[in-house]
């Protein structure tokens, strides 16, 4: 059995979620979920980001790497799970920008999971919805 960590903060930048499963063949076990609220500046910055300029979206990115890693510590020491036992861990990180059905498609979603990587020590997958809309 496999321990596998999963995180999401959706269009309502309420904060960010949560789950811990355990994963054996195709099958899946939620063992525990939790979200923790963005502090309203934060959300309020979020929110603004399909404006916001260059530099401040990246620095934006790394603000919410850094939020979505010490969320996952918590979350982990909350459980009592070391992050040793985690197999991977998958971010889908915060959407600022989806567009699907527009004329030239994009999407994008920020939180930066770099920062997931090195506080966890596992390996991290990301950029999602990316990945989808490349393969159409």
């Amino acid at each position: 059995m496999a321990l596998a960590l999963g995180l999401m903060s959706g269009t309502s930048a309420d904060g960010v979620s949560l789950a811990l499963a355990a994963c054996e063949g195709r099958g899946l076990k939620v063992l525990a979920h939790a979200t923790y609220p963005y502090a309203a500046a934060l959300r309020r910055r979020i929110l603004a980001a399909p404006e916001a300029k260059a530099g401040e979206l990246s620095a934006l990115d790394f603000e919410l790497g850094r939020a979505f890693a010490k969320a996952a510590v918590r979350f982990l020491k909350a459980e009592g799970v070391s992050s040793k036992r985690l197999a991977a861990v998958g971010s889908h990180g915060q959407t600022v920008v989806h567009r699907p059905r527009a004329a030239d498609p994009s999407t994008m979603q920020i939180g930066e999971a770099s920062f997931l990587a090195e506080a966890l020590g596992v390996p991290v997958a990301c950029d999602f919805r990316p990945r989808d809309m490349a393969a159409g």
